[in-house]
């Protein structure tokens, strides 16, 4: 894990140093899209976590973003990556749909019950939901309070809360979880639960 983060951390310190010197739109959105591989790679070198590196990464330069980069750039990069997520998502839920199967199987041979699996896997599946809805409506509701023009309305709130949710970072992260770690299956199966299910 810390391995992971220290990679994320050096590999965004790079890339925002290069990036607060090239100006061309094109070549910041290439940058863009191997700054995940530098991350994972390089966490997996150190035996590390590169998801953990390139989710660490992701998020510090996508906060920096507006500081780092003009914003056509920024725009050009977001139609980019758009198209990227949508593609990289429907990836997801074909491979979701290749491993259930296996996946299924091989929690039929858990010591656990199936009565004990189907509580964990719905139990964390409504954490998910109401820790998502607890703070999406706490942030709305401290906009509201700041009288900030932008802040929604709890209809609006409640839409908010519940599209956001994917888990496709939780499945990755149990798909990489190594092979003799206790109940493997079942945690893989638990986030299947989540990423479908949200």
């Amino acid at each position: 894990v810390v391995g992971g983060i220290a990679a994320g951390v050096a590999i965004a310190f790079v890339v925002s140093k290069v990036q607060r010197r090239v100006v061309d739109t094109v070549t910041l959105t290439a940058i863009s899209l191997v700054t995940p591989f530098a991350a994972y790679l390089l966490a997996e070198e150190v035996h590390a976590s590169g998801v953990l590196a390139v989710v660490v990464a992701g998020l510090i330069l996508g906060h920096k973003a507006d500081l780092l980069q003009s914003a056509p750039a920024r725009l050009f990069a977001q139609s980019n990556w758009s198209t990227i997520t949508f593609l990289l998502e429907g990836v997801v839920f074909l491979l979701i749909g290749l491993e259930i199967r296996p996946i299924v199987e091989a929690v039929g041979t858990s010591d656990l019950s199936a009565t004990s699996i189907a509580v964990a896997a719905v139990a964390v599946f409504a954490t998910v939901v109401v820790i998502r809805f607890a703070w999406v409506f706490a942030t709305a509701w401290m906009l509201r309070r700041t009288e900030n023009p932008e802040a929604l309305s709890p209809s609006e709130t409640a839409v908010v809360s519940w599209a956001g949710m994917r888990g496709v970072v939780t499945l990755a992260a149990a798909f990489v979880l190594p092979p003799e770690t206790p109940e493997r299956d079942v945690l893989i199966l638990i986030a299947l639960v989540v990423t479908g299910g949200s």
